[in-house]
């Protein structure tokens, strides 16, 4: 990767970073003041991170969608949103996450928010890849509830700092992030009704 943005694309600034025990490559671009889009006291540096993982289950969609942006024109091979719905709810569920020298549990306020966005967008769910991804072949959409109420309940009570900090670099307004995480759990309760996204 770094061999291409240096040798094909003429690109030698680029830094590359391999994290999470070679499952995450972090992409440093000091960019962003070139584009105008930092300010003199901002950092220049536009970010790009790679989760690597490897494919669990066999059931995901895939579809290619066509894109044009920024002069460039190429067709993406991707997951259908279903498939990305199911993966987002095993991420909800099995994530374990560990903060700070004393490896303190703690939740990805990220996936909360993708959540909750899946939720009201009325995305279909992809449940035979959900059971393949958490490894519950019998696992019924009444126990599915139940799961992610406790992770929801978990993260608004137990970890609710965790849960808006982890918000913060994505949201400017951070008064917005306090409501949007005081009111999240009655959001949820409005719109997690699994069954219906299941086709």
């Amino acid at each position: 990767m770094e061999q291409y943005f240096i040798s094909s694309l003429k690109y030698p600034e680029i830094k590359i970073a391999i994290k999470q025990q070679g499952k995450q490559i972090l992409l440093k671009f000091p960019i962003l003041r070139k584009l105008a889009m930092a300010g003199p006291n901002d950092s220049e540096m536009l970010y790009v991170k790679i989760d690597i993982s490897s494919v669990t289950g066999t059931s995901y969609k895939a579809i290619k969608t066509a894109k044009s942006a920024f002069g460039y024109n190429f067709v993406v091979l991707h997951y259908d949103l279903s498939s990305l719905f199911a993966g987002k709810i095993s991420a909800v569920l099995e994530r374990n996450l560990l903060t700070g020298i004393d490896n303190k549990q703690t939740v990805k306020g990220r996936d909360f928010y993708d959540l909750l966005w899946y939720l009201k967008s009325e995305s279909k769910l992809n449940f035979d890849l959900l059971k393949e991804r958490v490894n519950k072949p019998d696992l019924t959409l009444e126990q599915l509830k139940v799961l992610v109420d406790a992770k929801v309940n978990s993260a608004c009570t137990t970890y609710k700092n965790d849960f808006k900090n982890d918000l913060l670099p994505f949201i400017s307004n951070h008064n917005f992030i306090a409501d949007y995480v005081d009111n999240y759990l009655e959001e949820y309760k409005r719109y997690g009704d699994f069954n219906q996204f299941v086709s």
